[in-house]
């Protein structure tokens, strides 16, 4: 995984890109990641670390009706999430955002469900994103999280590749 944070790293940096990230069901990992690359805090902004849902109503102004509505697992609540992240973090260009069910005893429709958005701040313009859902193939919640987190890293080498390209 350390190759693909390296790659996420030096794409920021050639571009100078800083980066937020909204974390839920990887519990900051993927910060963690990143944040074993020497300089990272260069473009590394921070990550916005909201595993319950009260943590996403309080710290990043979610309103409780909307959780409720589409769950704290679920696309549109990592979107909400990385706007929300994005709006509070001025000094970020590109943000991603993570949420989903490791399990165990989620509903069968969400066991092992991650939704993954990564988008960039267009000034004047509504944000570009790109968006996933995946359905992890580990059954172990360690493995899962691990999982979730290297998915989300190739979604924004990806993503940022293609942003480079335009």
């Amino acid at each position: 995984m350390m190759d693909l944070a390296n790659d996420v790293v030096q794409l920021l940096e050639s571009q100078n890109w800083k980066l937020v990230l909204a974390e839920s069901c990887t519990c900051g990992r993927v910060a963690a990641e990143l944040g074993l690359v020497p300089g990272v805090s260069q473009w590394l902004c921070g990550s916005w670390v909201v595993y319950r849902a009260s943590s996403k109503e309080h710290w990043l102004g979610i309103p409780a009706d909307f959780l409720e509505h589409y769950s704290t697992e679920s696309l549109e609540c990592s979107r909400e999430l990385a706007v929300a992240a994005l709006e509070r973090t001025p000094e970020a260009t590109v943000v991603a955002g993570i949420t989903g069910d490791l399990g165990p005893g989620a509903p069968e429709e969400k066991d092992g469900r991650v939704y993954v958005v990564v988008g960039k701040r267009v000034e004047g313009a509504t944000p570009r994103w790109t968006q996933r859902e995946l359905k992890l193939v580990n059954t172990d919640r360690a493995a899962r999280q691990l999982e979730a987190t290297r998915s989300l890293l190739r979604l924004l080498l990806e993503w940022l590749e293609d942003e480079a390209a335009r």
